[in-house]
């Protein structure tokens, strides 16, 4: 992805391109972990990956769709990494710290 504008096209961004999606789902989610408000995430998110707060917005609900997919999903609610490829990782990220700590 390379295009430097960062606008949503569908469920996929184009991100500048020195930075990847996996990179931005796991910025997301340590910006989650840091209890931050949503528009300081919005922020940061804008700063660090020269995203529209739009895209920004976008990539929020998107990370926060994949992590709920994993948490509550049947084990067939995977996201198609062509289509949604933030829900996909974030998805992937839940799961991979569900099996690293089970309960």
């Amino acid at each position: 992805m390379t295009l430097p504008n960062a606008a949503p096209v569908g469920l996929t961004m184009q991100l500048p391109h020195d930075r990847d999606v996996v990179e931005l789902v796991d910025y997301i989610i340590s910006q989650n972990r840091a209890d931050l408000p949503h528009a300081t995430k919005v922020h940061n998110i804008v700063r660090e990956f020269g995203m529209t707060p739009i895209a920004a917005e976008s990539a929020l609900e998107r990370v926060a769709g994949g992590m709920v997919l994993a948490a509550f999903g049947d084990g067939n609610t995977t996201p198609d990494c062509g289509s949604d490829p933030i829900a996909y990782h974030s998805f992937q990220r839940t799961v991979e710290r569900r099996v690293a700590a089970p309960m």
